[in-house]
């Protein structure tokens, strides 16, 4: 690696941790006629928390409404730390 790169890192990571936003208001205050909000605040990179995925169990799909149904579209894909492979593929980390 060169220097170049290593600054760049390190400005990044800087950057990544202070975008990380560990005050957050409890829900409840957050939805009715008045709710609570935070102050707008500007970010060069936003704070984002994604949920990790879990698909459904073999045979079991999750429960809808009377009338309605509900029926998988993409079968066959496993994750990894790089995203989706499909499974006949080897993919690193898979």
């Amino acid at each position: 690696m060169n220097m170049h790169t290593l600054l760049m890192g390190g400005a990044l990571a800087v950057l990544a941790g202070h975008a990380s936003d560990h005050d957050i208001a409890s829900p409840s205050t957050q939805y009715g006629a008045h709710p609570v909000l935070p102050a707008p605040q500007q970010y060069l990179v936003p704070p984002m928390r994604v949920p990790p995925g879990v698909g459904w169990s073999d045979g079991k799909t999750p429960a809808v409404p009377a009338g309605l149904q509900i029926q998988a579209f993409a079968t066959g894909l496993r994750t990894s730390p790089h995203g989706l492979c499909p499974a006949k593929r080897r993919c690193a980390g898979c």
